[in-house]
């Protein structure tokens, strides 16, 4: 399951009429609801499976446009729509290339696939991939 919770963490300066430690700065931690959620939170392809698929779900009163897929070479990624319907939902699906997995790699292949949108609050939406390396 995904979560549309998501931590953020920012500085904060301070300025004190303290004369031995006139600026300060402490770190404001905060959970707060994301505007898109990714469920599950990672592209997971399990054994023997080159095909993974996601959802990705809009909680904005507008459409989400999304501009671009850009994924690992290892990887094809497509949506099933350039854009998210207001409070709608479109599903990412992800190939795992296995010609093009870099030799050096052995185990687990990881790997991110990208997509820029038209929101401010997430002009990027990054999902991780999780796979084992496919035997040749």
């Amino acid at each position: 399951m995904g979560s549309r919770r998501r931590e953020l963490r920012e500085p904060v300066r301070i300025q004190t009429n303290d004369p031995e430690q006139p600026v300060t700065q402490i770190f404001v931690m905060a959970n707060v609801l994301a505007d898109i959620e990714v469920t599950p939170p990672l592209l997971r392809f399990g054994d023997h499976q080159s095909l993974a698929q996601v959802t990705v779900k809009s909680y904005v009163d507008a459409p989400v446009e999304l501009r671009e897929i850009r994924a690992d070479r290892h990887l094809e990624a497509t949506v099933s729509a350039m854009t998210i319907p207001v409070h709608g939902e479109v599903v990412v699906s992800a190939e795992l290339i296995k010609e093009k997995i870099p030799e050096f790699v052995k185990g687990h292949v990881g790997g991110l696939v990208e997509i820029t949108t038209n929101l401010e609050s997430m002009p990027t939406i990054r999902i991780p991939i999780w796979a084992k390396k496919p035997v040749k």
